[in-house]
């Protein structure tokens, strides 16, 4: 039993061996996809290890380095669900990961918080304000306690503020100052409540000079014409 015990430990550093030969997080574009797949082939054939934490969360922080940032969310999204890892069971669970550093249950503990922190702001990022909204909230209820709680709330409010930003540079004025006064309604200290009301006017004079645009275009005008039967 530990000559298979000592056997199965040193084919678990090898392979961890192979992935810090490529730096992981910080891998060379050129290293990427060979530094993922030593942590891919590492998590498939040491699920359990305590390393594993590591490997995991290494793969999202590298494809968010990266800019691949789809990537990066499906590996938050797994790490947060120990979909590719688990934790060590019994004293190892809470010892020391040699080298690294951290225990499992801590850095899983951290690194939990921070991935669904990180899901919220590349979705922000991608101005898919519902889906940043979404997983802000989620940490706003997962953990209230949570370094990043704070920085949540204002992450909403500033989606809703974007949103009807967007609005506005679409030119939907009507739907623009619709989110805006829901917008002061919810928020009525924001830093932006004066240049939100400041956009109020641009808004009325914007929309009365595309009225009067309207009306001064010929073809406009014509079909507004009266017609004899």
């Amino acid at each position: 039993q530990k000559a298979d015990d000592a056997q199965a430990k040193l084919v678990a550093d090898s392979r961890w061996s192979i992935i810090n030969t490529y730096r992981l997080p910080n891998s060379a574009a050129h290293e990427l996809e060979r530094g993922i797949k030593a942590s891919r082939d590492f998590l498939k054939q040491h699920t359990d290890d305590p390393r594993s934490v590591y490997a995991a969360w290494w793969i999202a922080q590298v494809y968010h380095r990266a800019g691949r940032s789809d990537d990066a969310i499906a590996a938050y999204n797994n790490f947060i669900a120990k979909k590719n890892h688990k934790l060590p069971a019994g004293d190892a669970l809470t010892a020391i990961i040699p080298i690294n550093g951290g225990t499992p249950a801590k850095l899983q503990d951290t690194w939990e918080k921070e991935a669904l922190h990180q899901v919220a702001q590349i979705r922000f990022g991608q101005k898919k304000y519902k889906e940043a909204s979404a997983a802000f909230q989620s940490y706003i209820n997962k953990y209230p306690d949570g370094p990043q709680w704070a920085n949540c709330q204002r992450g909403i409010i500033n989606g809703q503020y974007q949103v009807a930003m967007d609005a506005v540079e679409a030119k939907a004025y009507a739907k623009a100052r619709k989110l805006f006064e829901a917008f002061l309604t919810a928020n009525p200290l924001d830093s932006r409540a004066a240049r939100i009301l400041f956009l109020f006017g641009q808004i009325a004079y914007q929309s009365a000079a595309d009225l009067e645009s309207k009306q001064d275009d010929p073809q406009v005008a014509a079909k507004a014409k009266p017609t004899d039967d």
